[in-house]
């Protein structure tokens, strides 16, 4: 029998960071978004020491210590719209990278997850959610 239990979660949008494509995975229990370091590296990105305003400690969803290297900012393409973003470099991040609550509300993300579709700036830009293949 197929239900929606079976179904890997849909939260991941198609985008470009710094110009590369990537899976990006909506993540709206973080409270940063995180990009991971070797994939900083990958698209040249300059890391810096964190700001103030990151927490000192970031645990993984799974309880786990997440290890900040720095962090950067990264230009994140919505079907063309480009906008600027402050990522976390995490050594070890199992995706490329992730957006948080502060993208999230940056852009004024929608997420329908009956229509599996993500609506950014009051709908001016709408992608399709997926989820990992299984």
């Amino acid at each position: 029998m197929n239900t929606t239990h079976d179904k890997a979660p849909s939260n991941l949008i198609s985008v470009t960071l710094n110009k590369r494509r990537i899976p990006l995975l909506i993540d709206s229990g973080s409270c940063v978004s995180c990009v991971s370091y070797d994939f900083a590296l990958k698209i040249g990105a300059k890391i810096t020491p964190v700001s103030e305003r990151v927490p000192e400690r970031l645990l993984s969803a799974n309880g786990v210590a997440l290890t900040v290297v720095g962090q950067t900012e990264a230009t994140v393409g919505l079907r063309g719209l480009l906008v600027p973003h402050v990522f976390v470099v995490i050594r070890d991040l199992n995706h490329k990278a992730l957006v948080g609550m502060g993208f999230l509300q940056q852009t004024g993300c929608k997420l329908d997850m009956k229509a599996q579709v993500a609506s950014f700036f009051d709908d001016l830009v709408l992608l399709p959610l997926f989820g990992k293949p299984t």
